[in-house]
């Protein structure tokens, strides 16, 4: 099986699973062609045909734009919605959830995407946004594994347990930061409305904060890195074990 082949089932499985813990409807992958300035789906849940659309457009373009992930209750609403795919297919799309999947210099190669939380009506939220943001860091890993064996060049791929560290290294940096940014937010208002005392207690409350998200992205980076010290892989086993990670953790039911 070449390593196009491999990639494919194990992006295809990944989505099925993704899905799967986040009670959506449909699961994509998008995957950047900056040469040809197109993104095209490697995997498209009940399409049944490539659906290829030109790089920044629709809101998988707004996510390889803005190299953040995307989260919209009614895409109807959303100027950067591109209708076309639903006119021609006869889907109709309402909330969506997009990430961008990195190499390990911060450049996107593909746009996962999940639409349509279940049942209809419902928004992704924190725990999907979450559990979708690993996946892509999975999804990273799979395509930088292929690539890396393909080339065996160390100018044009980083290797795989270098790009984990690069992608877990960032979006820890990216956590840290909006969680200072929005308990900052927080003192600021206690501290016009609260007396010394309610403000020692928000100090400590954003310092704990902190370290839970510490703790949390270290608890992570473990399990990561037991996917990425395994010299095989295959495509049944490949994301059996965060699948069931996030299975067990309850929030995914």
């Amino acid at each position: 099986m070449s390593g196009a082949t491999h990639l494919h089932h194990v992006l295809e499985d990944g989505v099925q699973h993704a899905r799967e813990l986040m009670h959506a409807d449909r699961g994509s992958i998008f995957i950047v062609d900056a040469t040809k300035k197109v993104m095209w789906t490697e995997v498209a849940e009940n399409m049944g045909h490539k659906i290829i659309v030109p790089l920044g457009k629709g809101l998988v373009g707004a996510c390889y734009n803005d190299k953040k992930t995307i989260n919209v209750t009614n895409a109807k609403t959303d100027k950067r919605f591109d209708s076309s795919i639903d006119k021609k297919s006869g889907y109709g799309t309402q909330s969506v959830l997009c990430v961008p999947i990195m190499d390990g210099d911060g450049n996107v190669m593909a746009v996962a995407q999940m639409i349509n939380k279940m049942p209809l009506g419902k928004a992704f939220d924190e725990d999907d946004i979450h559990l979708f943001d690993d996946f892509a860091i999975h999804i990273s890993l799979a395509m930088s594994r292929v690539h890396f064996r393909e080339t065996h060049s160390s100018t044009s791929s980083v290797s795989p347990p270098a790009l984990l560290q690069s992608n877990r290294k960032r979006r820890r940096e990216e956590e840290v930061e909006e969680v200072e940014e929005e308990e900052e937010e927080e003192e600021e208002e206690e501290e016009e409305t609260s007396s010394k005392r309610g403000g020692s207690l928000a100090q400590a409350r954003r310092k704990r904060s902190k370290r839970e998200v510490v703790k949390e992205e270290e608890e992570e980076e473990e399990e990561e890195e037991s996917v990425a010290g395994g010299g095989g892989w295959n495509v049944t086993s490949f994301f059996s074990g965060w699948f069931h990670y996030f299975k067990n953790s309850g929030r995914y039911n």
